[in-house]
């Protein structure tokens, strides 16, 4: 709960609060903890999942010792290769987060350390020397991937059969160039109503866009699969057990198809500018030579 009564997100409160206690137990931090153990004494469950992405830099796991005492302790996670996770992080910012910045620019800000897997690893391991360390990847085939909720319930050793119905992968949404577009045209300053008539023409119009997998170019990524392999190399060879042992290497966009179809992200701006008057005049049944301007 926020201090406003509100819901927040929960799996990133829990990691900002143990972030804030730098490894001490503050009182908000016990609060947070006590909630999570009055919930489990409540409903007389005897395991506890804590899930977070969050989770995957977390300095001082071992700040959970000194308040949840398990029988047993199961580590579980499941990485993508980096190129992949960059450019749908890109994506879920642009979308989620109200990220304005082109590509370039928000690789400029990543946080490299977030990439580096077996580091990441490292202090679970130290915090946690007798517990069962399952550690997937996120490939193309696998159930990590296949069916990502099934995956973790069978690396907990649950018998849950899950109905793969539920199992919830694609959903409709414009691509990130048209997502950051419409982002940059409200920080603009435009009113509501013209807004949302530009947002209902973009999504009407969905091949207006460039239908390109990556935000970032094929070189740029390929680059950084390069840079990461030997953090790769150690991940594979202390933490992986099962299944692929390493990543595959992804079918990427050939650079110049990559290039005419997306080229200077800036000129997408005027392109899809052009097409949206373009649209209205056809709307409008005038002649698009006459609402086009140069």
């Amino acid at each position: 709960m926020r201090a406003d009564g509100g819901l927040d997100t929960a799996h990133h409160a829990l990691r900002q609060a143990f972030d804030a206690a730098d490894g001490a137990m503050t009182q908000s931090l016990a609060m947070l903890l006590d909630g999570i153990d009055q919930e489990r004494r409540q409903v007389q469950c005897h395991t506890v999942l804590l899930s977070s992405e969050t989770f995957m830099n977390f300095c001082r796991p071992e700040t959970l010792l000194r308040y949840i005492d398990a029988d047993e302790v199961q580590i579980i996670a499941t990485f993508r290769n980096q190129a992949e996770f960059i450019s749908a992080m890109y994506y879920t910012e642009v979308c989620h987060r109200k990220v304005i910045d082109f590509p370039l620019g928000y690789l400029d800000g990543f946080d490299d350390k977030l990439l580096d897997y077996a580091t990441c690893l490292v202090p679970w391991r130290r915090a946690y020397p007798n517990a069962q360390l399952s550690v997937s990847l996120f490939e193309r085939g696998t159930p990590a991937r296949d069916f990502p909720a099934a995956h973790i319930v069978s690396q907990i050793g649950l018998d849950w059969r899950l109905d793969p119905q539920d199992n919830k992968i694609e959903h409709r949404s414009l691509p990130a160039q048209a997502t950051l577009f419409l982002r940059q045209l409200s920080a603009s300053g435009w009113d509501a109503p013209a807004f949302f008539q530009i947002f209902e023409v973009c999504h009407r119009n969905p091949a207006w866009f460039a239908p390109i997998q990556e935000n970032l170019s094929p070189a740029i990524l390929r680059q950084i699969l390069d840079d990461h392999a030997p953090q790769n190399h150690a991940l594979a060879q202390h933490f992986i057990s099962d299944g692929p042992r390493e990543f595959a290497r992804p079918q990427l966009t050939d650079q110049t198809t990559w290039d005419q179809a997306l080229g200077d992200p800036a000129a997408v701006f005027p392109t899809i500018l052009r097409r949206i008057v373009h649209e209205a005049a056809i709307r409008d049944a005038i002649p698009s030579k006459d609402a086009v301007q140069p």
